[in-house]
């Protein structure tokens, strides 16, 4: 047989070999393979993006490649400004890449008020590096404001910029509040104007404090009265007495009077228990009295009696007997 000879070398991975083809029959066969290399890694070389790779040198198609992240640290750099562009160097331990991040200016920013003067200027700030700059305020027109409770009335001009304002007062004094009425929720007084809702006058209550006792009819209390509001809270701090009686006298009518000890201006009456009526025979020319002895009080009271008048006698002579004869 003739043959055609192929011949497959090897690589890192795949053994090599020789193919034969015989031009006649075309009978095939390979004869002993030649043994894979195995990998031939060389240095890493960076990429130049964060980036370093190893390349076999036993892969002529440049098909086993190794890529990974660059083992960076921050080297020297330029800090970007607001008005200077900046940029950040990195440096690979490995493979010993440098490699430069670039960082534009970060432009001013001025995100806070600018603060009024006063008169025709502001200052604007910049949050990122903190440089003021001063600027003439864009003033609107003229615009009329009415005199308010704590403001007399003006004509202001507005910057659109910084909202500073320019006033020019014009005579018209300060309303003054107008105030409602005190409201109290638990020691605090307030009220509210009437002319702006927004202004409040409120505080805790100064109080002075006044202690009333109990009486026979009515609780003990505390009276506590602002200074300021003049709002009164009472607090009960007791209950009623009562009554204490005690028999004072007979009104000689039957009654008698019992006064409270606690208060001598309540006193009540009371109508006479009777316990003894004694009543005298009248004689010829008396009237018999009568006597009544009060037994709650003790103490008599003479009362005439309707019954009993004065008595007409009236004598008949009679003879006297004869006295018997002895």
């Amino acid at each position: 047989c003739r043959y055609n000879d192929t011949l497959t070398l090897p690589t890192c991975t795949e053994d090599g070999f020789t193919t034969h083809v015989c031009q006649d029959c075309g009978y095939t066969y390979t004869d002993t393979p030649t043994l894979a290399t195995g990998h031939a890694y060389g240095d890493w070389i960076p990429k130049g993006d964060g980036y370093h790779s190893q390349f076999c040198a036993n892969d002529t198609a440049g098909k086993h490649t190794i890529t990974e992240q660059c083992t960076e640290t921050l080297g020297a750099s330029v800090i970007t400004t607001c008005t200077e562009d900046g940029y950040l160097t990195y440096n690979c331990e490995v493979c010993k890449g440098t490699r430069q991040e670039p960082h534009q200016a970060t432009g001013h920013r001025f995100v806070m008020k600018p603060v009024f003067d006063g008169e025709s200027k502001h200052d604007k700030t910049c949050s990122n590096c903190w440089e003021v700059f001063t600027e003439n305020c864009t003033f609107g027109p003229p615009a009329a404001m009415l005199a308010t409770c704590e403001e007399g009335g003006y004509t202001a001009t507005i910057c659109s910029v910084c909202e500073g304002i320019v006033k020019k007062y014009d005579g018209q004094a300060a309303l003054g509040h107008d105030w409602g009425v005190w409201e109290t929720v638990n020691g605090v007084h307030k009220r509210v104007c009437l002319r702006n809702a927004t202004h409040v006058d409120e505080g805790n209550c100064e109080n002075t404090q006044t202690n009333v006792d109990p009486t026979c009819k009515f609780s003990g209390y505390v009276l506590k009265t602002c200074s300021v509001c003049n709002i009164a809270v009472k607090e009960t701090t007791g209950e009623p007495l009562g009554h204490d009686w005690q028999l004072s006298k007979s009104n000689n009518d039957g009654t008698h009077t019992y006064v409270c000890k606690r208060d001598g201006s309540h006193t009540i009456k009371g109508i006479c228990n009777y316990s003894q009526m004694v009543w005298p025979v009248p004689t010829c020319s008396e009237n018999g009295p009568s006597t009544s002895f009060a037994r709650s009080v003790g103490t008599p009271f003479q009362k005439p009696s309707p019954l009993r008048t004065p008595m007409s006698v009236t004598l008949t002579r009679q003879d006297a007997p004869t006295p018997p004869t002895t």
